[in-house]
């Protein structure tokens, strides 16, 4: 009986690991800030995966939402991969970046008389990666003023 109930244990131990590193698991960070501004509101959102697949690769959205159509609203978005020799790729645009004093990659959309600018794809991570951290800014100009709002994860 100790036999069956060892085996039993250590197979749920595995089920609940082998849950935790599926790739496209529902695990993900997400963060949001609006701003407002004379007529309306400009958002920024991050929503990245956090549990990277097996060719440690996940995806990731970014986007810039205003409340309603501008002249122009853009979205950036800064990458920031944490660790030694840590490095990220923008996976299918060639874009990649290199450690903590690694310069970001400088993805940006710029749409004009329009009220949503998004990003969205897969980053892979290099094996020293400890963390990937990723900023979306979300701009506008109103009355000649410059409007920006980041989020960050």
């Amino acid at each position: 009986m100790k036999t069956k109930s060892r085996i039993l244990g250590m197979s749920l131990a595995a089920a609940v690991a082998g849950a935790l590193l599926v790739p496209g698991a529902a695990y993900a960070q997400s963060d949001s800030n609006t701003k407002g501004f004379s007529g309306g509101k400009l958002t920024a959102n991050v929503w990245r995966q956090t549990i990277l697949g097996g060719d440690n690769c996940g995806s990731f959205l970014t986007s810039a939402k205003a409340t309603k159509s501008l002249s122009y609203i853009q979205n950036d978005v800064d990458w920031d991969p944490i660790g030694i020799g840590a490095s990220a790729s923008i996976k299918g645009v060639g874009v990649s970046v290199s450690g903590n004093n690694g310069s970001s990659p400088a993805a940006r959309v710029k749409n004009t008389r329009a009220s949503y600018a998004g990003i969205s794809g897969t980053v892979c991570a290099s094996w020293s990666t400890l963390y990937i951290g990723v900023y979306s800014t979300a701009s506008t100009k109103v009355g000649g003023t410059l409007i920006t709002v980041s989020a960050h994860v």
